[in-house]
């Protein structure tokens, strides 16, 4: 993609005239004559005078303008050897599997999975081409128009080669998978970190991933400085979630329950279980989704706080409650503790939904915050009032 730069130059030209009029005739005395042209002359010598300031003013005004371009000219053209010399190609890296990949210059960018879309959005990263949707990419959690071929079939190679990528970004728990091994014949699959929700033993996995991800698609976009702004916005968050803390919530334990038949939600290990853990606010029940547990075994865990999310299911607490006979005797329903939510992004997939999920619980929980929950078509990370207080 193209980048476009305007410069403005400030340049100001001072003119000025200066006339002198000294005309002085009488017909007096030789004495008021004399009087007269020596007033004259004296009048002419404080004309002559007043313009040699005025034009030493001028001088002094343009020199002055002239400096001024010059500054500017010299900003611009700093700005620009900054950004040669910021450039960190040709590089090296390596992906969440251990394969190197070295890159002469920024290469052209795709993403199939959405944890990289939102960490290229938050980082001022441009994606070429990625499975976000048009209307998607108009909102700032997914770029704000930074895509310019959208792949409607991440699964076809084809779309992929049209595209015409460098490299395609990709959630390292597709490695291996045929979805993968296809993206792979359009061109090379750059394994990207992954949360450990479904309870996988990934070498890096819960918040870490998110956060060694940042780094990462800084470095392939260019853009090293910019995930320290971003990891920096993530810390605010966190710091923010530890204000609020209480002992009681850091007792507490809590379920974020996912939409399915059964009892099935986020792990302990999980990042966003990870957060609220770290930020006392209590510890998620249960091993994550692949630990499916019916109504006797949650009911065992008995947490103390339910968030009941739309993810993976139809299930709702409306139903739960009219023909689950355990729903209704758990504490957290007994003591009004049941927040359900729309939001689904408690599940995946970077710091920015951390951020935006971080501040629905606390809109749910914590209402007297003076924390709105997130319109969730118009988030943008930077500006939660998580992060910026």
């Amino acid at each position: 993609m193209s980048t476009f730069r305007t410069f403005a130059r400030l340049v100001a030209l001072v003119l000025a005239a200066a006339l002198i009029a000294a005309a002085c005739s009488s017909e007096e005395t030789d004495t008021a004559t004399d009087a007269s042209a020596s007033a004259s002359a004296s009048d002419s010598a404080s004309a002559s005078e007043m313009a040699e300031d005025e034009m030493a003013d001028e001088a002094s005004d343009s020199a002055s303008a002239s400096e001024m371009a010059d500054d500017d000219t010299t900003e611009e053209e700093m700005a620009e050897e900054e950004e040669v010399a910021e450039s960190i190609f040709p590089l090296t890296i390596v992906d969440a599997t251990g394969a190197e990949f070295t890159f002469d210059e920024p290469p052209v960018l795709g993403c199939a999975w959405y944890g990289c879309i939102e960490s290229a959005a938050v980082l001022g990263v441009d994606l070429f081409a990625s499975v976000v949707t048009p209307d998607e990419n108009a909102q700032p959690f997914y770029g704000s128009g930074n895509t310019e071929v959208f792949i409607s079939d991440s699964t076809n190679p084809e779309e992929w080669a049209a595209a015409g990528v460098d490299v395609i970004m990709a959630s390292v728990a597709g490695a291996g998978t045929p979805v993968s091994d296809a993206m792979g014949q359009a061109a090379p699959v750059f394994y990207l970190y992954y949360d450990n929700f479904l309870g996988e033993p990934f070498e890096v996995g819960g918040q870490e991933s998110y956060i060694r991800n940042l780094d990462v698609i800084a470095q392939l976009g260019n853009k090293p400085a910019a995930a320290e702004k971003a990891i920096g916005e993530y810390e605010a968050m966190v710091a923010t979630l530890e204000s609020l803390a209480t002992p009681e919530t850091e007792a507490q334990s809590l379920a974020v329950l996912f939409a399915m038949d059964g009892y099935a939600g986020l792990g302990p290990d999980s990042a966003f279980c990870q957060l609220l853990n770290d930020t006392g606010h209590g510890t998620c029940v249960g091993e994550g989704v692949g630990a499916l547990l019916n109504a006797e075994a949650f009911f065992g865990f008995d947490p103390d706080l339910i968030l009941h999310t739309t993810f993976a299911g139809e299930n709702t607490v409306a139903n739960r409650e009219a023909n689950d006979p355990i729903w209704n005797q758990l504490s957290a329903v007994q003591s009004g503790e049941v927040y359900e939510t729309d939001s689904s992004r408690f599940y995946c997939c970077s710091t920015s939904a951390q951020i935006m999920m971080a501040q629905e619980y606390v809109g749910l929980v914590f209402p007297d915050a003076g924390i709105e929950r997130p319109d969730l078509d118009n988030f943008d990370p930077s500006q939660s009032p998580l992060v910026t207080g």
